[in-house]
Parts: structure tokens; sequence; C-alpha cells
């Protein structure tokens, strides 16, 4: 820190901001960046401080302390500098020291005034922000690539794609026209490397400038993707390379720095902390790409092979920086698993027959991953690590959160609420993380007064009387002894239904993968607390249990203690592989949210009622809605959990289906009720038949109020159909 001109013992003290505080604060800014932009070499802050105070002389409230003990004017320029500045692109501020940018330049000379030079800062900044923090979706398709998913993926496309551009055609993303990405930049950045395998941030040495913009773009493709490594230092890895550029340096775009926030790739500590491991590698596999034929090199963007087999035959690559730069290039063919044994292992693991395995691991995993996209409805297939194991999550299209709320509303948990900004996760977060840190929040305000504690009635053999002496089973077991006393007591314990049901799931939840340190601490406390209850036997019926006065305070937990448990699956597998998992059917749980919330709107209608197909009685059909009329049924209708394509077309076995069910029943009218929202289609009339089969589009994004309103709709206008006894199938020319 500078010294100060003032002396502070001499000075009075302060008692709040003069008028020209603000515009002095701009003034300083604006001085510290032009002293910036004529200097060749990064600078610290102090240097900086020292220029600005020659030119905005300090005043008692500038020199003031902050209740830190900080400087006041120090501490506003340093904020102002590596908060507004920085994230607009005009200044790269590291630990290494602040370096001036182009953009910062051309925007001292755009805004002379330096109010106006701040304010646009400002304005900048706050589009940074909001950008980093947006929920982005992203276009893929499941049914031929593999597909991500969540707003970490759309966040790391954002990032990369100007890169991979620049790439492409040997030019660059930051300072456009220069050829970062020739062989020339790309040798000079290898052969650099291997003369200081570590070098520090700045890559001091380095040259010329192309190499350093290089090494600056790499960054961006190496880190932009992951997802366990923060933005900041992300941004840090980017910036350092240009630190010591000759001329001034490019700056980083507020859109790239903004996606860099989110990623989708876990990389893992062991390869996060080699860094020149990750950026030698990428150099070498740089330079041998140069040195393939032009036809060669052009290939690789549009087959995801020839890009695998280039990279893997590059020497000196780390084969987890080649498998991350396949996602990176082609998302659509590669999962994020990077150690080549793991994506083996997967392969091994899940690959069927069906997945006609070609002994290629890469194309084989991708087979599998299409596979189970397709069963999960197009959602996204993850792999990942967690204590060791491997585990693969199926993400719902309408995130963990809604999932849960669906789940509550389907199994009538009315005292469970799911609060998005009382869990406080991503939007593409794990279900089982969603569902772990939420018992955890729930846990602490349930628990906080301690265990709730009960009479539980048991008999009991004692060897002195106490309770109620059972007089019939005295006599049948001890044919008359006095002793032992066959008795039935009450037991004021802790071991109740609720403090079972909870201890159980706060159980089956630590074995899930993917809990946090902090939630798995949360999980181990209840169960501390609960110890004395019995765990449930896994597989065997829940216990029963009543809301009364006593167990208020437990219902939302004991709401998501009967998820947990109804949904947390532990299954042994062939050999001594155990799998745990929280796992939802999403087709049955919106068949049976619209069975409820369809039936409190009208009790007349019920689920899943089976009813003989031919008089012989060998054939059935079971309707997921049936309306009881009174006299007869009077309604029918089917649940699918599918998203129809843009023009809402049904698919002909959804019809066939429907028409039979009419045909059985009676009836003219049929209802296929879909997940997707969206307009219906047209009801369709069957040739051949008199039915009509209308169509109805749900949407499950939607909060529990406006769902339930929703489905209260939908029960308005489904109503009794007309029956219409001369309903058959015939033949037509």
């Amino acid at each position: 820190m500078t010294e100060n001109p003032l002396d502070l013992e001499t000075l009075p003290a302060p008692h709040g901001p003069d008028p020209d505080w603000p515009a002095r604060t701009v003034r300083r800014i604006r001085h510290a960046m032009e002293a910036l932009v004529e200097l060749l070499e990064p600078v610290f802050q102090v240097e900086l401080q020292d220029a600005s105070a020659a030119l905005e002389p300090l005043t008692p409230w500038d020199v003031s302390l902050t209740n830190s003990g900080a400087v006041r004017a120090w501490t506003n320029l340093g904020w102002n500098l590596t908060t507004n500045i920085e994230h607009a692109g005009w200044l790269h501020a590291t630990r290494d020291g602040f370096r001036a940018t182009l953009e910062g330049r051309a925007a001292l000379s755009q805004h002379p005034d330096p109010q106006d030079f701040f304010q646009s800062s400002v304005d900048l900044y706050y589009q940074w922000d909001a950008r980093r923090k947006a929920t982005l979706d992203s276009a893929e398709d499941s049914a031929t690539a593999i597909t991500h998913g969540g707003s970490g993926f759309a966040h790391a496309s954002g990032a990369v794609t100007p890169v991979l551009a620049a790439w492409r055609g040997g030019d660059s993303a930051l300072l456009p026209g220069l050829d970062a990405w020739r062989a020339a930049a790309a040798e000079a950045l290898r052969d650099f490397l291997v003369a200081e395998p570590n070098p520090d941030a700045t890559m001091r040495g380095l040259a010329p400038d192309a190499a350093r913009v290089l090494a600056a773009e790499m960054w961006v493709l190496l880190v932009g993707p992951l997802s366990d490594m923060v933005g900041s230092s992300k941004r840090s890895r980017a910036r350092g390379p240009l630190l010591r550029t000759v001329v001034l340096p490019p700056g980083l775009p507020w859109e790239m720095s903004a996606h860099l926030e989110q990623g989708f790739v876990h990389a893992g500590q062991a390869l996060i902390a080699t860094p020149w491991v990750m950026l030698s590698s990428f150099a070498n596999m740089l330079v041998h790409w140069h040195e393939r034929p032009a036809e060669a090199r052009e290939a690789v963007w549009d087959d995801p092979w020839a890009f695998r087999d280039l990279a893997a035959a590059a020497p000196g690559v780390d084969p987890r920086v080649a498998a991350l730069l396949c996602v990176v290039v082609h998302p659509g063919s590669f999962t994020t698993m990077l150690r080549p044994v793991d994506r083996q292992a997967i392969v091994t693991a899940l690959g069927t027959d069906d997945d006609a395995l070609t002994g290629d691991t890469e194309k084989d995993l991708k087979a599998i991953t299409l596979r189970l996209q397709a069963e999960a409805g197009g959602a996204a297939v993850r792999y990942d690590q967690a204590r060791g194991e491997l585990v693969v999550r199926v993400a719902p299209k309408i995130g963990a959160v809604q999932v849960l709320r669906l789940l509550a509303m389907a199994d009538g948990a009315a005292d469970l609420a799911v609060d998005e900004e009382q869990v406080q996760v991503a939007d593409d977060a794990d279900l089982s993380a969603v569902l772990a840190r939420l018992f955890v929040l729930e846990a602490e305000y349930a628990l906080a007064a301690g265990p709730l504690r009960g009479y539980r009635t048991e008999d009991q053999t004692l060897t002195v009387l106490r309770g109620r002496l059972r007089l019939r089973d005295q006599h049948l077991r001890r044919f008359g002894q006095l002793s032992p006393l066959e008795v039935t007591v009450d037991e004021w314990t802790v071991d109740t239904a609720e403090n079972r049901l909870i201890r159980s799931a706060a159980l089956s939840l630590l074995a899930l993968p993917g809990v946090t340190a902090g939630v798995e601490a949360g999980l181990r406390r209840v169960d501390r607390i609960l110890v004395d209850a019995e765990r449930l036997v896994p597989g065997a019926g829940l216990p029963a249990w009543q809301p009364t006065r006593l167990n208020a305070r437990l219902n939302a937990l004991l709401g998501l203690a009967d998820l947990t448990l109804r949904h947390v699956s532990v299954e042994s597998a062939a050999g001594e592989t155990v799998v745990h998992g929280f796992r939802v059917n999403m087709a049955h749980l919106f068949e049976r949210l619209v069975a409820r919330l369809l039936s409190e709107a009208d009790p007349s209608w019920s689920p899943q009622v089976t009813l003989p197909l031919d008089r012989l009685g060998t054939l059935e059909i079971r309707p997921d809605l049936l309306r009881d009329g009174g006299t007869g049924w009077s309604g029918v209708a089917d649940t699918k959990y599918k998203v129809l394509d843009e023009a809402g077309k049904v698919s002909n076995a959804d019809i066939y289906q429907l028409v039979t069910y009419c045909a059985r029943l009676g009836l003219s009218d049929g209802h296929l009720i879909y997940a997707d929202g969206g307009t219906p289609p047209r009801a369709y009339e069957v040739i051949g038949t008199e039915a009509a089969i209308a169509v109805h589009r749900l949407d499950l994004t939607a909060s529990p109020d406006e769902l339930r309103a929703e489905v209260s709709a939908l029960a308005a206008r489904l109503g009794p159909a007309a029956p219409n006894t001369t309903l058959r199938m015939v033949e037509t020319a």
C-alpha cells in the first residue's frame, strides 16, 4: 500500500463523505486507466495509487479508514478496477498485476468524461453479471447425439464457440486478424513449454504475442467446459499469458467471460492441479494437427472419430486432455468421462446385445448413451465419479427441484413445499443432491427441539410385572408358572414410526453418490439424534403414521422421508456390485400426478381399472383413467409422458389404443393427455369408427398452483362423454 501523503494523526476525524467524493472516485479510476495504457508491463495497485494521487489529491475523507482498517480511497479504487472495469473487458487484473487492454484504451477515447467512462463500465458489468447467472437452454437432438443438458453446457458452448471458429480459420477470437492459431504460434508455444515445463502464470519469456494470445484462447477451450473449477480461476488462466504481451493485449470479452462462470465437465482435481500438463498436451496436439495434410485437418471438424484418432495419435498428449478436447469439439459424440478406464468400465457394465457393440469404446459408449437417453424420454444421461465409484445420472428435463414438487403432489404430501431459493442449487443439479440438501434443511428446523418421543406398545417377556399381564399368553406359554411374565407395556421412546422413517431416509440418502460434505454432515447429525430409532428393513413396507398436533413440526420432513424411501433403491447385480440410486419413473409419476389432481377436481375419475376385452376374458385393457358416470363408464383417458413434434402430431399407436378403449366401453370420445405443454391439435376423428380422440397437453414446468388449475380446467373439458353403443370397428373401402 502506498504511503499516505497526509498525516492521519493530525487530521480531524471526518463525519461523512463530502459532496465531491463520488466525482473524485471516478476521476481516480480514469487516471489509473490512463496510466495503465501507457505501461508495457503489468503493475500492482500500489503504483496506480501513487499515479492517481498525484493527479487527484487525497482529502481527509479519502484517507479515512473503513471498518476493516483500509484506506477508503484505495479500497474504492481497487474494488472498481477489479469489478466493473475488469469485467467490462478493459483490464486484466490478476495476482501477478494489472494490465490495461486494447478495449480499455478504446473506451478512454470513446468516453472522455470520467463519469461517462465509469457509467459505461458499470452498464457492461451489469450485463456481464446477468449473463453469467442466466439459465440457458441448449438445442440438442437426443435421438442422434449425446445430450449434456443443463445451463452449464449452454454456457460452456457460448464460451468455446468463437474460439473453435478461430481455430478452424487460423484466426483469433480475442484479436481478429491475428494469426494466433497458425503453425508458427503453435510451435513457439510448444517449444516454450518444453524449455519451461513449469513457468509462472504470466509465462515470462514466451514470444511472439501471437503465441500468448493462442495460449489464452487455448485456456478458454481447456477450462471453459469445467464444472469443478470456479469462474474466477478460469478467467485468471486465460488472462495470465496476456499480461506480458509487447503491445497492449486484447481483453477478455464480457460475454465470453460471463460464460466461463459455468460448465458441464467434471475434470477432477488431479487434472486441474496440473495446468501446464494440460496446456502442453494441447500445444503438442495442435502442432501435430498442423503437420497433417490440409484435407485431414479439415476432415476432423465434421468427423468426430477422425478428430479422436488424430488427438490420440499426437505425441505427448495426456489422454484426459485428448478426451476433453473431443467433447469440446464434438459434444454430440463424446461423454464427459475423461479417463479411458472409466469409459471402458461403463461400456462393460451397461452394454447390451441391443447396442450392437463394435469393440470401439467411444463408439460403443455413444450407442449405449443414445439408448439410455431414449429410455429416459430424451433426458440427458451423465456419467461421473463419486467416492471412487462410477455414477450414472439421468437428468430430468424439467429440473430436479420441479420433479420433487411433482412427486410431493402425486404422493399427496400437502405439507411439503420445495423452494428453489431455499435449496440454492443449480438448475441442472442432480436429483439426489437436491433431495438430500432439502432433507437436511428441513431436518434442521424439525429436529431443532430434539427428537419426538411417543408411546409405543410392545409385547415383552419380563421377570417382574410391568404394564399389563396377558393372561391368555401366560397360560398358553407358561402353563401356570408365575415367572417369567408375558406382559404388554407402553414404552416412552424415541423409537416411533415417525423417527424410524426419518432416520432410515437419512441413512439411505447417505448412501447416494454426489452428496456434498456439508449435506453429509447434516445427514449424519440426523442419524446421531435418532440413533435409538430402529432402521427400517430395505424392501419392507413403510410404517404408517398419522399427522397429529404432536408431530406437526415433522410433517414436511416425514413427507421428504416418504419420498426418499419410496424412490431410493439399493440393488445387488451380478457379482459384488452394489447400485445406489434415487430413481423416478417419469412416466409413472406423470400418470399418478394426473390421476390424483383429476380425482381431486372430479372424484368420478378412477385410475388403473382393469376390464376384460374379449368375451372369454383372455384379453384385458387397463386405461390410465376411467370416469364412473353412475350407470356405467362415461369417460376414458390415457396419460403419455411424451413430447409431441412441432406440428403436434400424435403417434398411430396412441390413437389405436384409445380407439380400442372407446370401442370396449361404448364411448364416442377418448382423451390423450401429454406432458409437454403447448397448443393441442384438433381432435382426431377416426375413419371407420365414430370415435373422436381429443389431445390435451399439460405443462409440467408450471408451479403447483398453476398445474392444479390447469388440471381442474381439463376435468371440466373432459366431463361425461356421450355413450355410443353403436361404436364398432368396420371395414372401409
